[in-house]
């Protein structure tokens, strides 16, 4: 398909490039964590639904700027299979001065500009009404969010900690 570049949304400020993994620096600053059962999620998310969206990568300075956690999982992967860590990856490649770049990945992390979830459609979702084949576990839904959304969860295998750092995620979220 033929891009007509001059009908190109105006904000739309990136082209998809293919680069060698040995090309992308990842960020020092760049200020995203992640714990152990959360990169498992994401982990196995991924691996079952691939990767669907591509990492923002400054050619200026060859630095990531969004997708470091998705990064390191299929840098893991990789390893695993072909044991050298030089691959080919489709990016979102912009060209950033350091400070834009810095905003950006910033902008990217900032769990204020992500949106809410509209409760209503999330319980429809969740509650298997109009969609009866949902994976929960792979979309990263939890027993404890279900209950947070107001759905029947097995409760037998809640863990408290895991309850109260997720009830805080989605408190920042709403903040």
């Amino acid at each position: 398909m033929k891009i007509n570049e001059s009908n190109m949304h105006f904000l739309q400020d990136y082209v998809m490039l293919t680069v060698h993994r040995s090309q992308i620096n990842e960020a020092k600053y760049n200020p995203r964590i992640i714990n152990d059962q959360n990169y498992k999620d994401l982990k196995k998310s991924l691996k079952k639904i691939k990767l669907r969206e591509p990492l923002i990568w400054n050619k200026t300075s060859g630095n990531l700027i969004g997708g470091h956690q998705r990064l390191k999982i299929l840098d893991e992967e990789w390893q695993k299979k072909y044991k050298n860590l030089d691959y080919d990856l489709i990016v979102a490649a912009v060209e950033l001065d350091y400070k834009q770049e810095i905003e950006l990945n910033i902008a990217l992390n900032n769990p204020r500009l992500m949106g809410d979830y509209s409760i209503e459609k999330m319980n429809k979702i969740l509650s298997n009404e109009e969609f009866p084949d949902i994976d929960f576990e792979i979309a990263g839904i939890k027993d404890e969010d279900l209950q947070i959304f107001g759905i029947e969860a097995d409760l037998k295998n809640l863990d408290i900690a895991e309850i109260e750092e997720t009830i805080q995620n989605f408190e920042q979220i709403k903040a």
